[in-house]
């Protein structure tokens, strides 16, 4: 057994699928060598090609929504446990891209009274001193009410996947190499800004040479045809906000029978 609480276990666990996710593409994280293939062109040059074979195993999807799964019930069994009492109602943690309070100056109404409703309802019994922070941390306030913004806040795009993943199946695509450096002996290097993906040329000459390349191996994701991700990045950078921002701006709320 351990003495963590369940919303660091959780968080945990998704760490856990996270790597899990790692080892079914199959390519070490981090800046490594990659393979290159060379053939005789048309033309009678050497010509170098980057080399990242194979097809995403579909259970990268499966295992990539178990992450996701994981994060947000880490945060909604945070704000449960900010939450005195037993009767928690429909409490879950609030992601909002606009402000669900605003109120039309003209009318004196709530400019979206279903979002004003689910606030509410989601936050039901928060005492005052978390649920102030609870509402800095929302994509709409930290991108200063600009909603276009707010969607690319780390809490929106996480609702945004998880919510996905509930019904439809995220769409991984064949790795690709970013931050690539392509090394010859006698040339000075050539850097590769777009990521290269299996079988674009990256060298030629009249002589055989030996190529090198290393790079960054990224997998690109999205939802359907929709807004295009990275894998590792994306996922990096939603355990690293929940994990160093999230967790330590509310967790000195929690009763310390439930820390």
């Amino acid at each position: 057994m351990t003495d963590s609480p369940s919303w660091r276990l959780k968080l945990h666990r998704a760490e856990e699928y996270f790597r899990a996710i790692g080892d079914l593409i199959g390519y070490p994280a981090g800046r490594q060598p990659c393979p290159v293939t060379e053939v005789v062109n048309a033309d009678g040059e050497f010509e170098y090609s980057i080399s990242i074979p194979g097809e995403p195993d579909p259970m990268i999807a499966i295992v990539a929504g178990d992450c996701l799964f994981n994060i947000r019930s880490a945060l909604d069994h945070l704000l449960c446990a900010l939450i005195p009492g037993e009767d928690k109602g429909r409490a879950q943690f609030p992601i909002f891209t606009s402000d669900p309070l605003s109120v039309d100056l003209a009318t004196g109404r709530w400019r979206d009274t279903g979002a004003r409703n689910r606030w509410r309802s989601q936050v039901k019994g928060v005492p005052d001193g978390p649920l102030a922070v609870i509402t800095e941390l929302q994509p709409y306030k930290q991108a200063g009410n600009d909603t276009e913004n707010a969607q690319h806040h780390s809490f929106a795009v996480l609702q945004s996947l998880q919510n996905a993943d509930k019904h439809r199946q995220l769409v991984f695509h064949r790795p690709g190499l970013k931050h690539a450096v392509v090394r010859v002996p006698g040339a000075q290097d050539l850097c590769i800004v777009p990521s290269l993906y299996d079988g674009a040329r990256i060298f030629a000459m009249d002589c055989k040479m030996d190529v090198e390349l290393e790079g960054v191996i990224s997998v690109p994701f999205s939802v359907g045809d929709g807004v295009g991700y990275e894998y590792p990045l994306m996922f990096n950078l939603l355990l690293d906000f929940i994990a160093n921002e999230v967790l330590p701006a509310l967790e000195p709320f929690v009763p310390p029978s439930l820390a």
